[in-house]
């Protein structure tokens, strides 16, 4: 799965990428990705052995699911040990990434900086009484709702909508 994903990475002509897959790297909703217990500690071995690869070929946005609430980090880009250890210098931007608030997510010059969204509130969400993640800007847990993505050009928006079509958590990257 490792050599596929560099070489479809190496391959991609495309300006925006997205990656996704099951277990997020950065959890502290339905499961915590510091366990090394919690499924077969896959979030562990996917934030140590995959996140640098992404990272290291300027990957965008990462979408996972698995955790039963919507959590999403800052831009940030080099944490791949467990929450304790993460830090400031993670932050490629510490703002809220909202076009009304902060401004949106730049990646740095040579394309550093990715989110990370956990979004498994599709069919049954919860209420984990964990806290949150260092590296998460919001934490949003017993909403059922979707993740909507619009790009247009140099500019990508994110919007989680509960069901009622209100945007809980919103934010936009944009292209240099």
């Amino acid at each position: 799965m490792v050599q596929w994903l560099i070489q479809d990475l190496a391959a991609n002509t495309q300006p925006w990428v997205i990656a996704y897959w099951h277990g997020p790297p950065y959890s502290k909703g339905s499961h915590d990705s510091d366990s090394t217990t919690d499924t077969l500690a896959w979030m562990v071995q996917m934030r140590e052995n995959v996140v640098p690869i992404l990272e290291s070929f300027g990957v965008d946005l990462a979408l996972c699911g698995h955790s039963h609430v919507h959590e999403r980090t800052w831009l940030i880009h080099g944490h791949y040990g467990f929450s304790s250890t993460f830090n400031e210098s993670h932050k490629i931007d510490g703002g809220d990434g909202k076009l009304d608030g902060t401004g949106a997510y730049r990646q740095t010059e040579d394309g550093i900086g990715t989110v990370y969204v956990s979004n498994g509130v599709g069919g049954q969400p919860q209420n984990p009484i964990s806290g949150q993640h260092p590296a998460h800007y919001v934490k949003i847990t017993g909403v059922l709702g979707s993740l909507v993505i619009d790009v247009h050009g140099n500019q990508l928006d994110c919007k989680f909508m509960n069901t009622n079509g209100v945007a809980l958590d919103y934010f936009t990257l944009v292209k240099n």
